[in-house]
């Protein structure tokens, strides 16, 4: 089922366009949840952006009625599909990593590189993003932005490297550790606008299948802050808070977790946020069904 996504969630068409490709594989229980995840996360953006009117109700209300259904068959706890969709993210970052190292970068690597980007920024819906994580985002935005403007500038990209920039960025600081007003650290940020990137979805995590045809990328300008007139300015920030609900006493028999990792707290607090997300757009009997399962 392919979304239309009205004009003003461009900033989540990521997280939809790379589910439906993995939506493609239906083989695979592991692309199912990473597709469904990157969906709700594109659903907890949208919601936050507090946008009414009628085109954008409908959308987010049959993206909530699409998660519903593709929920039923994910039986794994959210800590195993945590793992898998970092698995995943970690997995195209390296492939985009070693043929960014190994050969002349071009716009197919710079498409790897912004899937890894998308994929890393669903995870922060399980929690705060490790140090290594954090890297890779930034590392794979700012490859993006240098081989994209490389190539439309007409030069050739650098061939680039993680660990490698790494380590030349640690030797670098070490030689102007007394300058602290230099700055290492590429200031970027990312977006959807201008760039249109696609991965084809693969078995295989460590040798994903990329398309050759790359004629849908274009790069109106680069992810400099400082750029107001950039078509990729204006970046919202995808990492929702998830809403939160005053509890409300309950008597039950069942006896309470013993903490709060127990996994069906988990699982019901993503249940209440549905029910939550059903209740803004007036979806009063989806919103009864969900916290009734909860």
């Amino acid at each position: 089922m392919v979304l239309t996504i009205p004009e003003q969630f461009k900033s989540i068409a990521p997280y939809i366009r790379r589910a439906e490709e993995l939506d493609k594989d239906t083989t695979s229980n592991d692309y199912k949840i990473i597709s469904f995840y990157s969906k709700k996360f594109a659903l907890e953006t949208a919601i936050k952006l507090k946008i009414n009117t009628p085109e954008v109700n409908d959308f987010l209300n049959k993206l909530m009625i699409l998660l519903e259904k593709e929920k039923i068959s994910i039986t794994t706890t959210r800590e195993q599909n945590a793992i898998t969709c970092e698995n995943f993210a970690h997995s195209v970052f390296n492939r985009a990593d070693d043929e960014d190292r190994n050969s002349i970068p071009t716009k197919v690597t710079a498409k790897i590189y912004y899937s890894a980007i998308t994929f890393f920024e669903i995870l922060e819906q399980f929690g705060e993003l490790d140090n290594e994580i954090k890297e890779k985002l930034k590392y794979s935005k700012w490859r993006t932005t240098e081989i994209l403007n490389a190539i439309k500038e007409g030069r050739q990209p650098t061939p680039g490297g993680f660990t490698d920039s790494i380590n030349n960025i640690i030797q670098d600081n070490a030689a102007i550790n007394a300058d602290s007003s230099i700055s290492l650290t590429p200031n970027i940020q990312s977006s959807s606008k201008g760039l249109s990137l696609p991965i084809t979805p693969t078995n295989n995590y460590n040798n994903p299948i990329i398309p050759t045809n790359t004629s849908s990328i274009s790069l109106n300008n680069n992810y400099n802050n400082n750029n107001s007139n950039s078509s990729l300015s204006g970046y919202i920030n995808p990492y929702p808070t998830a809403p939160q609900i005053a509890p409300s006493p309950v008597i039950t028999n069942r006896p309470p977790p013993n903490n709060n990792n127990d996994p069906r707290v988990k699982d019901a607090i993503e249940v209440c946020n549905f029910a939550i997300a059903a209740l803004k757009y007036n979806d009063i009997t989806l919103a009864k069904d969900r916290l009734n399962e909860a």
